[in-house]
């Protein structure tokens, strides 16, 4: 999906990013310092917690956004997203 996206965004003048934000690059070193059942633990609460945060601003985008490829790219997305949450057991918002 992120060579998909990366396409899009270059196809309409817009730069796809290269590295984590802040807040991601902070989850990321939080998990890679954990192990065994730690680890576990927290990287599904962790996968949890961004696919709800990814799945409302896809379905965001997917209804209310600009551009008819961002919107498309984001309805896709968005459907994987719920899927994702199903197979985490999680509920969706």
């Amino acid at each position: 999906m992120g060579d998909k996206l990366k396409s899009i965004m270059e196809a309409n003048g817009m730069e796809f990013p290269t590295a984590l934000d802040a807040e991601f690059q902070a989850r990321f070193d939080k998990l890679s310092a954990l192990s065994g059942a730690a680890f576990d633990s927290a990287y599904l609460h962790t996968m949890e917690e961004i696919h709800h945060i990814d799945g409302a601003a896809f379905k965001q985008e997917s209804t209310g956004g600009s551009n008819p490829d961002l919107k498309s790219f984001a309805a896709e997305t968005y459907r994987i997203v719920l899927r994702h949450l199903g197979e985490l057991g999680a509920t969706t918002h």
